[in-house]
């Protein structure tokens, strides 16, 4: 078993080892002006997944969108944005490195791409009635959204958010409707669905969450203790 671990974690690091190079290639090609070449290195790193890191998606998939657009390739420009922006709304490329032809495309796609990626906490552990769970949402673009904890088999436990989302949103949860859970914990999903213009279901996030309820307290606060049972404060002599 110890052998085999080991020569996963090889693979691995040989793998994230190939995708930067990959990716560096991409890079340097693209600063020479050899778009052609920039973009069969950009779409082998991009061929590595997870191995390459999101930064490094990121980078990889922006640099490929103005590659293809230099290569009067705009379909493929926009399909490399568009991934982008499913990647992660908030990346964009900087306009001080790109030209405004590159920028102006990349808004195109981001405006035409609905969805959402939600950031969670952590910690998901909750006590009932005190505190909230918070998540917050980054959109690509203005459109509708419904929120909501649903369980394993599809039932909606609980409708957070449902109306229009631009930038970004935040919303809670402080642990209502747990009587659906069969114990003191439960196995959510968080969903959030993006709507089209037209109102039909778009793009569908669903993140697990493994929740542990915590225990609330149901006690009363004890009244205070008459004054006559505490002993005044005494100091010794001197200075």
């Amino acid at each position: 078993c110890a052998t085999a671990a080991g020569s996963a974690r090889a693979q691995d690091s040989t793998a994230q080892e190939q995708a930067a190079e990959a990716l560096a290639s991409g890079l340097q090609h693209y600063r020479q002006l050899e778009y052609d070449s920039a973009t069969i290195s950009l779409r082998r790193a991009l061929a590595f997944g997870d191995s390459l890191g999101e930064t490094g998606r990121i980078r990889a998939l922006t640099y490929l969108g103005a590659s293809e657009l230099f290569r009067n390739r705009r379909d493929s420009s926009f399909a490399a944005f568009r991934r982008l922006v499913m990647l992660d709304p908030r990346a964009r490329p900087d306009p001080l490195l790109f030209p405004p032809e590159v920028t102006t495309i990349y808004d195109f796609a981001r405006e035409q791409t609905k969805v959402v990626r939600p950031v969670l906490p952590r910690d998901t552990t909750i006590r009932l009635g005190a505190d909230r769970y918070r998540a917050m949402l980054y959109a690509s673009s203005f459109h509708q959204v419904i929120v909501a904890l649903e369980r394993e088999d599809g039932f909606t436990v609980r409708t957070l958010y449902a109306g229009p989302i631009s930038d970004t949103l935040q919303v809670f949860w402080t642990g209502e409707d747990t009587t659906n859970l069969t114990n003191d914990s439960g196995r959510l999903v968080f969903t959030v669905t993006s709507l089209a213009n037209t109102g039909r279901q778009g793009r569908v996030v669903r993140v697990p969450l493994d929740l542990v309820m915590g225990p609330q307290d149901t006690l009363p606060t004890p009244p205070p203790l008459a004054d006559s049972l505490f002993r005044p404060e005494r100091e010794p002599a001197g200075t």
